[in-house]
C-alpha cells in the first residue's frame, strides 16, 4: 500500500540554516522522494502533522486535565521553541496540492493492471510535464536578451547579457524550470562566492535571474507556476563604502599642469565636466555632442540608462571647460570631448557600443594616473565624480528632492540610501558629542 508524506530533509542542510521539504512516496518499503521546491527552519515544521505551523500551539484544557504539572511544563517549553514562518499557509496549500496529485495518480496507475505500482514509477508519473514552448529557461533568457537587446539600452543588454553568461558557465545550455527552486538558487549562489565575486555582484547576477523568471511565470507558453524567490532572498552588501573626493581633493586635480591635448589632460577636462553637471555618467559623456548644447546655455542630452531627458544650467567652470575645445573641434554637430571619433557610424549599435565600452575601460586607466599626479591614493574611477558631487550637495543641506532631480533618480528613497553612505562624518561626530563629558 503506497503512502505520501511531507518531511524536512535535516541530511540536507541549507546554507541559510533551512531545510528542503520533501514529498516521501513510499511502497513496498521503498521511498522516492520529490523536492517541493521550499524550505523551513526546524522550529517551524510541525513533524506530527507533516506540515508548518501556521500559528504558535496553545496548551489545550483537555491536555490540563490528562497532563501532570511537569508533562505541562514540559510541553509549554517545546512550544516556546516554535516558529511560525509567514508563507506557511502558501506551502501547506503546495504540499496539500501534491499529497492529492501523488494519490489520484497512484489510483490511476493502480486501474491499469500493467502498469508498475512502485514509489519511483509513481514520481515518474506526478513530476512529468507537458512542455508548451519546448524551452528550457536558459533558451527563455536568450529569447528575451534579444527583446531587450531592441527595446532598452545598451547598458541594460549588457548587463543582462553578462547575468546570462555567468549563468551557462555553472549550468550550461539546459535548465528545466521545474528544477529551479531554492536548492538550486543556494547552489548557483555558492558557486558564484567560490569565483570570488562580491555581494552586490552577486546580487546583480541573482536580480537579473529573478527578472527572468518572473516574466516566465506570467507567460502562458510556459508550464511553470513556483516561485524559488519566495523562500530565497537576495543578499545586498548595504554597508558598503562609496568612495568620493573632498573639494581639495577636487581642486587638486583641477589645478594639476597636464601636457596639452595629451589624453590624461582630456581625462581631466571630462571629469570635472562630469562633476560640474551633477555627475555625468561616463557612457553619456563621451556621446555629448556640441548640439546638445542649447542656446540658453543648458546641456541637454537622453540619458543611456533610463531614455529620460536631462536637462542642467552650465555653471561658469562647466563653460569654461567646453572653451577648451571650441577652436578645435567641429561644433556644429561632433562630439565635444576626443575620445570617440566624429565619424563613427552610431546606427551600427554593436560596434558603436564597444566604442563606449573600450573608451570607458581607457578613460578609468588615463583617470588613475592623473589621481596619482595628484598624490590621490583613492581608487577612482568615472563615477567617483558623481559619488563627490552628491556629498558635497548633502553638506550644502541642498534639499533631497533638487539632489534627486539633479541626480535623475527615479525616487527619493533611492536618492536618500545613496546619501546615507556618504554621512559617515556626521556619524563620528555624533559617536564623539555622546561622550565628551567623559
Amino acid at each position: 500500500m503506497a503512502s505520501v508524506k511531507a518531511i524536512i530533509r535535516l541530511d540536507k542542510a541549507l546554507s541559510n540554516s533551512t531545510y528542503p521539504i520533501w514529498i516521501r512516496i513510499t511502497n513496498n518499503r521503498k521511498s522516492s522522494y520529490i523536492s517541493l521546491g521550499y524550505s523551513c527552519l526546524e522550529e517551524e515544521w510541525n513533524y506530527s502533522g507533516s506540515r508548518l505551523w501556521e500559528s504558535k500551539p496553545r496548551i489545550t484544557e483537555k491536555e490540563k486535565e490528562r497532563l501532570n504539572t511537569n508533562e505541562l511544563k514540559e510541553l509549554k517549553e517545546s512550544y516556546s521553541f516554535i516558529k511560525v514562518n509567514p508563507l506557511a499557509k502558501v506551502i501547506n496549500a503546495e504540499i496539500d496540492k501534491n499529497n492529492r496529485k501523488i494519490l489520484d495518480t497512484k489510483s490511476k496507475i493502480d486501474l491499469l493492471k500493467d502498469k508498475d505500482l512502485s514509489s519511483e514509477n509513481i514520481k515518474i508519473q506526478v513530476t512529468e510535464r507537458k512542455a508548451t514552448s519546448g524551452k528550457n529557461f536558459i533558451e527563455y533568457w536568450e529569447d528575451q536578451n534579444k527583446h531587450i537587446e531592441k527595446t532598452s539600452s545598451y547598458s541594460t543588454y549588457k548587463n543582462y547579457k553578462t547575468s546570462l553568461n555567468m549563468l551557462l558557465k555553472f549550468q550550461g545550455k539546459t535548465l528545466a524550470f521545474e528544477n529551479i527552486s531554492p536548492q538550486y538558487l543556494e547552489k548557483y549562489q555558492e558557486h558564484l562566492i567560490d569565483k570570488g565575486n562580491k555581494t552586490d555582484t552577486i546580487h546583480k547576477y541573482l536580480r537579473n535571474f529573478r527578472t527572468i523568471l518572473y516574466k516566465a511565470i506570467k507567460d502562458p507558453s510556459i508550464v511553470y507556476e513556483k516561485n524559488p524567490f519566495f523562500i530565497f532572498k537576495l543578499k545586498l552588501e548595504k554597508n558598503k563604502k562609496k568612495e568620493r573626493l573632498s573639494v581639495n581633493e577636487l581642486k587638486k586635480i583641477q589645478e594639476l599642469d597636464l601636457q596639452l591635448d595629451s589624453k590624461q589632460w582630456h581625462t581631466r577636462n571630462m571629469f570635472m565636466f562630469s562633476f560640474f553637471n551633477a555627475g555625468i555618467r561616463i557612457g553619456d559623456l563621451l556621446q555629448i555632442k556640441w548640439e546638445n548644447l542649447s542656446n540658453e546655455g543648458r546641456l541637454e542630452y537622453v540619458m543611456d540608462k533610463n531614455g529620460k531627458v536631462r536637462t542642467l544650467k552650465l555653471n561658469k567652470e562647466a563653460i569654461a571647460l567646453l572653451g577648451l575645445y571650441k577652436a578645435s573641434r567641429n561644433t556644429s554637430k561632433g562630439f565635444i570631448f576626443p575620445f570617440l571619433r566624429n565619424d563613427l557610424k552610431v546606427e551600427n549599435k554593436a560596434f558603436f557600443r564597444k566604442q563606449i565600452e573600450s573608451n570607458t575601460t581607457m578613460f578609468n586607466k588615463h583617470l588613475k594616473e592623473v589621481a596619482t599626479m595628484a598624490k590621490i591614493e583613492k581608487n577612482i574611477s568615472s563615477h567617483i565624480a558623481r559619488h563627490s558631487f552628491a556629498d558635497l550637495a548633502r553638506k550644502m543641506n541642498q534639499s533631497i528632492y533638487d539632489i534627486q532631480g539633479l541626480l535623475a533618480h527615479s525616487s527619493p528613497e533611492t536618492t536618500r540610501q545613496y546619501l546615507e553612505q556618504f554621512d559617515i562624518e556626521n556619524q563620528d561626530k555624533a559617536h564623539e558629542a555622546i561622550f565628551k563629558d567623559f
